[in-house]
């Protein structure tokens, strides 16, 4: 499938997964979706964020992450303050009843499931 991005596509795209086959798979979606943008993968937080040093443009973000740490971690308080879109993964995403406003990737997904959840003004079909 093939998608087209707006002119607001993000330069950024950021993977923070532990898991290397969903972080894989994650990234390939990423990709796709956005063929120019940077594509960062990270295992852990600190080296999320040591990766998004310096950057200065809201990316599209998908973390590994529940929704009550996500503003206690400096990882997820450096992607608040880019004005980041954030998408979180996880069984405490999946749980939770308070999102805090992110939208959150249930397993099993598919690649149609995480474009829905992509910001709008980032794509055109």
């Amino acid at each position: 499938m093939s998608y087209a991005t707006s002119p607001s596509h993000p330069r950024i795209c950021l993977v923070c997964i532990a898991d290397p086959l969903v972080a894989l798979d994650v990234a390939t979606i990423l990709a796709e979706v956005y063929p120019s943008a940077n594509l960062i993968s990270e295992p852990d937080h600190a080296a999320a964020l040591s990766a998004i040093e310096g950057v200065d443009s809201p990316p599209v973000a998908v973390l590994f992450l529940s929704p009550d740490l996500l503003d206690q971690s400096p990882l997820g308080k450096r992607l608040t303050e880019l004005g980041a879109a954030i998408i979180l993964m996880g069984t405490a995403a999946e749980e939770s009843s308070d999102t805090h406003g992110h939208a959150v990737l249930q397993r099993p997904f598919r690649t149609a499931d995480l474009v829905a959840l992509l910001p709008r003004d980032t794509l055109s079909r």
